[in-house]
């Protein structure tokens, strides 16, 4: 339990709100990174899962530049290519701040058909709650909108389980893989630093050529 709490302390303080801390120099373990960026039983997974090309995201609730990916193209990849079979875009937690935490659980509270609304209306109103002293009870109202029980979310917000696991994950992601801000994006286990459709898409259809697809 102890260890666990020290993961917490970094996840929620060790962190500013675009930008982790410089990750620890330890070397990278190549086959538990390429674990890791294979999907996962508990992943949400937007697309088919035998799709040949998987864009993974490590993204922030609270970070605007995650709120602009998810707005302005992840729409764009999911016409162009999840809809038509040729990738599967996974969304994974990794929350900057003590907001971000909190949102990820209650997107992790919800049915999981409902994932991916709950990350994108969150995003939508990511200035509703994100940067408020009072971010709980904003969650909290966008929870009730959402038909979620007062108890229901009150009982989300104290699972010390759910919480360290969110946490802990996003301490694997960044010791094995080197996250350190969000979005970062990995396509076929590859890290890119590109953000634009453009850019992605080119090196999407370069993946899908190899692929034979």
């Amino acid at each position: 339990m102890k260890k666990i709490s020290l993961i917490l302390l970094v996840a929620l303080f060790g962190v500013s709100v675009y930008a982790a801390d410089k990750p620890t120099e330890a070397p990278v373990d190549p086959k538990a990174a390429g674990d890791l960026l294979k999907p996962r039983a508990d992943d949400n997974i937007l697309g088919e899962t035998r799709a040949p090309i998987t864009l993974i995201e490590y993204a922030s609730l609270s970070c605007p530049h995650c709120k602009a990916f998810a707005g302005e193209i992840v729409p764009k990849l999911d016409e162009k290519y999840v809809k038509t079979g040729k990738l599967k875009y996974i969304y994974r937690h990794f929350p900057l701040n003590g907001p971000a935490l909190k949102g990820a659980m209650l997107v992790d509270c919800v049915p999981r058909e409902d994932h991916y609304t709950y990350i994108q209306v969150l995003f939508d109103t990511q200035s509703k709650w994100a940067f408020t002293l009072d971010y709980v009870n904003d969650l909290k109202n966008i929870a009730e909108l959402g038909g979620m029980a007062e108890a229901d979310f009150d009982a989300c917000m104290n699972n010390k389980k759910l919480e360290e696991k969110i946490a802990a994950n996003r301490l694997i992601a960044e010791k094995q893989l080197k996250v350190s801000s969000t979005p970062t994006i990995f396509i076929d286990g590859k890290l890119t630093e590109e953000r634009d459709f453009t850019a992605l898409s080119k090196i999407i259809d370069e993946e899908l050529a190899k692929s034979g697809k």
